[in-house]
């Protein structure tokens, strides 16, 4: 249509025409490339910026539930360990019933055979705390601890009437102070007749456990996991660690724990704690057919605090990435405001610069996209190999260095290594650690690559000298020689040191090492390291490359 409105067009009109035409591709392309160049550096900001919105969610994901499985594995395990200690219980409490089978009270009271059992059997269990044989009547008969037995009454105690009442089975008392020692600890009974209630009830045998024994063991298996409670089913609790926690000796009959416990045998649930109303992930589990529950809780803020550690981390490496992000836009934008002032300048040639500004737009953000995946990858790598933040930013350094080669020279289609050399070695020189003297020699050919195998060689370049700097000279002294050739179509470089040499068995299997493999391997070079006075590294590669990505 253009074509045709241009034929049919009058002479006398026609420059005008052509004039008025120029002046809308000026000012449209420039309007259009104003508002879509921000578009893109914003772009390449924010996007990063939603990646780690994301990671941190999903971090956060990850968390709560590896907390959720860590409680479950922890209740379990407290609760395993409570069932034994009370099957071991049970079992010496049964023994002891069958010891005194058929023996009456007063030869129970006087016999230094079965004190010395009873003395043996605590001191052989380390969970069994003391043992106590109790009459009808509620009188202690014989004890473990000594012989005679204190003269006491028990029959007002909770265990005693509850057995009495019962005659059967297996009563776990509460916690309470001893009358004679005054110790710590709950007991567990047993009927010394099997279903003898009221006036045919003729004694106990009564086994205590100290709540010590417990919360020693949690204190060696998880020190600082959580809060851990056994407790009855009535809310009086029998162990609780760790001790500064301030667990009450009572929970509230009110507690949602309890209103859960009395429905269900097992749960997992999030609330707040019912003695200081901190935010918890709880968890429980009953103890087969005792009325005692084993409990395991960790607060919300520590798993807060895990994730903001983690986010810490992370931040480590992507403050990097968005700085390098953020100089590339800057030097993309300042591109930009040059080629606006050509164009006014120059009508003639406005289409040309539109196109060159348009493909330089596309060209950023494909070097945007190439250096994120760069960036991505070593800091996947270094992520395994646990190495320093340090390290990521000296690598994106020497990344940067290079776009600012390419637009300092004004050269966006090849990067010139040899200049790049210089650059990167005074860099290095210039940042190296008080009391270093190295000296850089250099002879350069002129070599010019496209900016996908400048990358690499960038790279390569910079772990072979910042290894030199570092190891090879270790009073602080030297001279590094670095040598590029270009050869029939090939570049080699060489960098020769005078230090104490390279020790390949101890470092290559390095991080680095594994860097220069990897990225010799996209600039298709051949690398080795000759021994000499000092150490010799040379890369050999095609200028061009000839392999054709799948």
């Amino acid at each position: 249509m253009l074509e045709r409105l241009t034929q049919t067009t009058p002479p006398e009109m026609r420059a005008t025409t052509e004039a008025q035409g120029a002046r809308n591709a000026g000012w449209v392309p420039r309007l259009v490339g104003s508002a879509v160049l921000p578009f893109y550096l914003m772009l390449a900001v924010l996007a990063p910026l939603v990646f780690f919105a994301l990671a941190a969610a999903g971090d956060w994901r990850a968390i709560e539930s590896d907390a959720r499985d860590r409680i479950v594995y922890i209740r379990d395990a407290i609760a395993e360990h409570a069932k034994r200690v009370f099957q071991t219980h049970e079992l010496v409490a049964l023994s002891v019933r069958e010891r005194i089978a058929g023996m009456g009270w007063p030869d129970i009271a006087a016999s230094e055979d079965l004190q010395g059992y009873l003395a043996q059997i605590e001191r052989n269990f380390d969970e069994v705390h003391a043992i106590w044989l109790v009459d009808g009547e509620g009188r202690l008969r014989a004890s473990s601890r000594e012989m005679p037995a204190p003269d006491l009454d028990l029959s007002a105690r909770p265990w005693f009437t509850t057995m009495r009442e019962t005659g059967s089975g297996l009563v776990v008392g509460p916690r309470q102070i001893g009358l004679v020692h005054q110790d710590d600890f709950f007991t567990i009974t047993i009927p010394r007749v099997e279903g003898a209630v009221r006036e045919s009830f003729d004694g106990l045998v009564r086994i205590s456990i100290s709540p010590e024994y417990f919360t020693e063991f949690y204190a060696n298996a998880y020190p600082d996991e959580g809060l851990i409670a056994l407790l009855l089913r009535d809310g009086e609790v029998l162990v609780s660690y760790p001790p500064e926690a301030g667990i009450p000796p009572r929970i509230p009959e009110t507690a949602d724990g309890l209103a859960r416990m009395s429905r269900y045998s097992r749960a997992v649930y999030e609330g707040p704690s019912a003695f200081d109303e901190e935010e918890r992930i709880h968890a429980f589990t009953r103890l087969d057919n005792l009325p005692v529950y084993a409990a395991f809780a960790i607060d919300r803020a520590s798993l807060e605090q895990a994730w903001r550690s983690r986010l810490a981390g992370y931040v480590v490496y992507f403050v990097p990435a968005v700085a390098a992000l953020l100089f590339l836009g800057s030097l993309a934008w300042r591109s930009h405001r040059d080629l606006e002032e050509k164009v006014e300048l120059r009508t003639r040639a406005l289409s040309e610069a539109v196109a060159e500004k348009n493909q330089l737009l596309k060209e950023v953000h494909h070097r945007v996209k190439n250096n994120m995946q760069i960036v991505s990858s070593l800091i996947r790598m270094q992520e395994r190999v646990h190495t320093s933040p340090e390290e990521t930013i000296r690598r994106v350094q020497a990344m940067a260095l290079v776009h600012d080669l390419i637009y300092s020279h004004g050269e966006f289609a090849s990067v010139n290594l040899g200049a790049y050399v210089r650059r990167l070695s005074d860099t290095l020189a210039g940042g190296a650690p008080a009391g270093t003297r190295v000296a850089f020699s250099h002879d350069l050919d002129h070599v010019a690559v496209t900016l996908d195998r400048a990358m690499p060689f960038a790279l390569i370049l910079s772990e072979v000298l910042t290894n030199a700097l570092r190891h090879a000279f270790p009073d602080g002294q030297g001279r590094i020689a670095i040598i590029l050739d270009h050869i029939d179509g090939h570049a080699e470089l060489r960098v020769e040191d005078d230090g104490c040499g390279f020790d390949s068995a101890t470092r290559a299997d390095g991080f680095g090492m594994k860097l220069i493999r990897s990225l010799s391997v996209q600039l298709e070079a051949d690398v080795r390291f000759e021994e000499g006075t000092g150490t010799v590294f040379v890369m050999r590669f095609p200028i061009e490359q000839t392999m054709h990505p799948a």
